[in-house]
């Protein structure tokens, strides 16, 4: 089945640069400038934490941007001398100072009081990290305080799709010192120098708290830059792959380039219904390029006559191979078909689901041959264009707002995935013992978990988009 497409690098190339770019937009939050003011600690908490003794007491260089305006300046420097936790020095030139962290701030941004206090104890908490970051927001010169970023816990899959560290950020000497002289975010640019100081760390920490204002929205990354510094990450990782751009500015596609075409069996359990069941497969033999894919019907004996017509039909036909699972669960059904299909990835779908773009699967598979990851699920949409599940459901799929397109137009590392469109290498899944039948309709999330503590990445792409049909 299928049209062919021979998943070569060149035309991954091609096939990654057929999606052009959106431009990033900030929705606001009107009620997030009180709940910051809020959170913000008091006199007494910054009286507590400047009297607190660290076993380990690091000392902060906070390297200024010195081509910056003058005259916003002041509020930097304001912003240091509130500092609750003192042992720290600051300058436009790290050279011939004593620190073991840098940490780089652009005049007139500004950080917390509590900053540095956070940071230092962070740092005794998780044995001296080689790199911290944690949230952010901007304020306007009106004082007024918006557009938070409250980021994601550290994931390489995600930071190789997006600049996810952003400010504020601390680095370990020992990190900076293989650089020679401290690599500058101003020369290289913000992602350029996440990605640098990332590529030679080992242990990355968020601080889920708001630490740090800019004056002026985060600029995005440069296309040319973040892909010169994707390769150069992926290359001192001695990972394979490559980088386009994304689906809005300041996004990246990294991807995998598997040798030929791995072979793909399609699973689908069917419920009894004979419309959504035909959908699904008219719509995967009119709209799939990729080649080398197979499709298992798993029967759950639910079915009428017309039904076992059509599924006949596609034995004979050779469309595809029909298991019998009467009396089975769904989990029970799919494990079944998995094993009567051998291929090297094993792709669940719904019977829900409609196939809407010729290139979904190879998007999956770019991302399943990615080191380290187990399994990886698409982007639901339903027919009137809205999100089917996830954070962002029922709002209209587009990329028109920052914290919608971090959410779902950019590749992530996440959680869990749901069952409707699910990708997972057929080792991992038998070895993680496949779908679970005690866990009902908990089976793929459980699935999940079980890939996870195996040490394995689960893996969400917006680049294989799926109609998803509510039943």
């Amino acid at each position: 089945m299928g049209k062919g497409f021979f998943f070569a690098e060149n035309a991954l190339g091609a096939l990654l640069r057929a999606r052009p770019a959106r431009v990033l937009s900030y929705g606001g939050d009107k009620n997030y400038g009180a709940s910051a003011a809020a959170r913000a600690p008091t006199e007494a908490e910054l009286e507590t934490q400047s009297n607190e003794a660290f076993p380990f007491s690091p000392r902060f260089f906070v390297m200024l941007d010195a081509a910056a305006e003058t005259s916003v300046f002041p509020h930097t420097l304001n912003s240091l001398k509130a500092q609750s936790y003192r042992n720290f020095s600051f300058g436009s030139d790290p050279r011939g100072e004593d620190y073991d962290y840098l940490l780089y701030i652009s005049g007139g941004d500004m950080l917390a009081p509590d900053a540095l206090y956070r940071f230092a104890r962070a740092i005794n908490e998780n044995a001296r990290p080689d790199m911290l970051y944690a949230d952010e927001d901007v304020k306007g010169s009106d004082g007024a305080r918006h557009a938070p970023q409250h980021k994601p816990d550290f994931n390489e899959i995600t930071l190789l799709s997006f600049n996810c560290i952003g400010r504020p950020l601390a680095v370990r000497r020992a990190v900076c010192g293989r650089y020679g002289d401290p690599p500058s975010p101003r020369a290289d640019g913000e992602y350029a120098y996440a990605l640098r100081c990332a590529a030679k760390s080992k242990t990355i920490v968020h601080i889920p708290r708001v630490l740090y204002s800019r004056r002026v929205h985060p600029p995005e990354a440069d296309p040319g830059l973040g892909q010169a510094a994707i390769g150069a990450y992926l290359k001192e990782k001695r990972m394979g792959g490559c980088a386009v751009e994304g689906l809005y500015e300041g996004s990246f596609r990294t991807a995998a380039v598997p040798g030929g075409e791995p072979p793909v069996a399609v699973i689908i359990a069917s419920t009894g219904a004979l419309a959504p069941l035909r959908r699904l497969l008219e719509s995967l033999e009119e709209n799939t390029a990729y080649g080398n894919y197979c499709v298992a019907v798993a029967d759950m004996g639910h079915s009428g006559p017309r039904l076992q017509t059509y599924l006949k039909l596609l034995q004979k036909n050779g469309a595809a191979t029909v298991v019998s699972c009467a009396g089975l669960s769904p989990a029970g059904a799919y494990n079944a078909a998995a094993r009567a299909r051998k291929a090297e990835a094993l792709l669940f779908l719904r019977e829900n689901a409609e196939i809407i773009s010729p290139f979904w699967l190879d998007a999956l598979l770019e991302q399943l041959f990615r080191r380290g990851v187990g399994a990886v699920g698409g982007k639901l949409v339903t027919e009137d264009g809205c999100i089917a599940f996830g954070p962002c459901r029922g709002e209209t799929d587009d990329a028109n707002d920052a914290v919608k397109n971090r959410a779902i137009n950019a590749i992530r590392g996440v959680s869990a995935l749901g069952g409707g469109c699910f990708m997972v290498r057929r080792k991992a899944f038998f070895r993680a013992g496949g779908f679970s039948e005690a866990d009902g309709e908990g089976a793929a999330d459980a699935l999940c978990e079980r890939l996870a503590r195996r040490g394995l990445s689960l893996v969400y792409t917006p680049f294989c988009r799926v109609r998803w049909h509510e039943p």
